[in-house]
């Protein structure tokens, strides 16, 4: 029987968490990252591809109960960048954030993209409130809500004749 988000423990969390930092990790090595031998460990990792949670190599979030995903965008005052990528390493379920140009229209802001998964829409939107108060340099936050993913982590193929 698969087990549900409820059911995944502290050691499935930690074995995720480093897969996705080491992807070609070895079952030993993870073992004793998470401090169990190599058997319990592969059946660990087993269970989680059985299961769905782990699909060619990537997570698959929406097993994990992360189910929503936004992107949010960012107004920093120029000079408060190493304090907002501080404070965004915080925040949970960060899936990447990167700093974005803003096109030909001058800003007098600096400019950051951020995809979030999460599971509660109405517990990100108070935590990104928070932030908002906290953060005098934060100028403006805007959240888009993904409604449909028309093409996702496709594989990009590269023209051969190009190389």
């Amino acid at each position: 029987m698969a087990r549900t988000k409820k059911d995944i423990d502290p050691t499935d969390i930690r074995i995720i968490n480093i897969l996705q930092k080491e992807a070609g990790i070895s079952s030993a090595k993870l073992a004793e990252k998470i401090g169990l031998t190599v058997s319990p460990t592969f059946t660990r990792v087993k269970e989680l591809k059985q299961e769905g949670v782990i699909v060619n190599g990537r997570i698959n979030f929406e097993k994990l109960g992360l189910n929503q995903r936004v992107y949010a965008f960012f107004n920093i005052s120029p000079g408060k960048e190493a304090e907002f990528e501080k404070q965004m390493q915080k925040v949970k379920y960060v899936r990447s954030l990167e700093l974005v140009t803003n096109g030909t229209t001058f800003s007098a802001f600096t400019k950051y993209a951020c995809l979030i998964f999460t599971s509660d829409l109405m517990e990100l939107n108070a935590n990104l409130n928070t932030m908002a108060k906290t953060m005098d340099f934060l100028a403006e936050i805007t959240v888009f809500p993904v409604s449909k993913t028309i093409l996702g982590c496709a594989p990009i193929m590269l023209d051969e004749s190009a190389y």
